[in-house]
């Protein structure tokens, strides 16, 4: 199965940049008010851990890890096919990173009694490390720069029997005063 990127729509008001229906100039339409976060999901692969870089000579520094490319691509693409244009606000993001359980956690029934609940791994990776690699995906696509998040809430957890891995990313553009 070739990896994908899923893209949620963000609510949209039906009059953007218009008068409310009641024609009361002194409520600004909801586009200028409170921005729409943007989410969007990530589907293909488990998330890729940005940090660990081997030293080639001459200064040149390579990242570590092969899946890394791979990985920012899928968010990359993902970010782009929100169709939204480049942000230079301050933002607030939250990241929920999702793994596939080991076939360890499983017996005969199921999901086994002693299968952990909550995703501690290292094989995994940090979720710094994690949040990482999607704030540089972000920066060119969706964000000018990654320095513009001012809040980040990343949560990794083991997928539910109906979910791909990937991340699932809500942007949320704050008012620049």
């Amino acid at each position: 199965m070739a990896p994908s990127a899923q893209t949620l729509p963000a609510p949209s008001p039906q009059n953007a940049g218009g008068l409310s229906d009641n024609n009361d100039a002194s409520i600004p339409p909801p586009s200028l008010s409170a921005p729409s976060p943007i989410t969007f999901n990530v589907i293909g692969m488990e998330a890729a851990t940005q940090g660990s870089k081997r030293s080639v000579g001459n200064g040149i520094l390579l990242e570590t890890n092969k899946r890394l490319r791979p990985w920012r691509s899928l968010v990359t693409d993902a970010a782009l096919a929100t169709n939204q244009p480049l942000l230079h606000t301050p933002v607030s993001v939250s990241i929920t990173f999702r793994f596939l359980r080991p076939k360890g956690h499983f017996n005969k029934s199921g999901l086994a009694p002693k299968a952990p609940l909550h995703l501690t791994s290292k094989q995994k990776g940090d979720i710094d490390k994690l949040s990482r690699a999607i704030l540089d995906a972000l920066t060119g696509t969706l964000l000018h720069d990654d320095s513009q998040v001012v809040q980040l809430a990343a949560h990794k957890r083991y997928c539910t029997p109906e979910e791909k891995p990937g991340a699932l990313i809500t942007v949320i553009p704050l008012s620049a005063n």
